[in-house]
């Protein structure tokens, strides 16, 4: 009986050529390149949402501090009225009308009229 002859596939140690190292070589430095672009843009991204989280937590802070207080400085329009008759000072809120400085014309602010008159 003649011997039989078929064709396998073993898995088996293959060496590369040279042109197979040289070509994996240069998908290897392609991919680090995309690698480290990759991350640069990922520190790139966690700053900005790092930066966004510290924005959303001041506004929460600031409005937690508001609320438990009950207020908050602004600035807010007054009018101001001087009595050189009475020699009075008083300054009005003007979104409330609340009286919020009584007190008596200063020497100086005396003089200030007296001079221009």
């Amino acid at each position: 009986m003649e011997p039989t002859i078929e064709k396998t596939e073993q898995y088996l140690k293959y060496t590369f050529s040279a042109e197979e190292v040289s070509d994996m070589s240069q998908k290897m430095a392609q991919a680090v390149d995309q690698m480290d672009s990759a991350q640069n843009q990922k520190k790139s991204v966690v700053k900005q949402l790092d930066a966004q989280i510290a924005e959303h937590e001041a506004v929460v802070k600031k409005n937690a501090v508001n609320i438990r207080q009950g207020w908050e400085m602004r600035n807010i329009k007054c009018t101001i009225r001087r009595d050189f008759e009475k020699g009075t000072y008083k300054v009005n809120r003007d979104d409330t009308g609340e009286l919020i400085i009584d007190r008596l014309l200063t020497e100086g602010e005396l003089q200030l009229q007296m001079a221009h008159s």
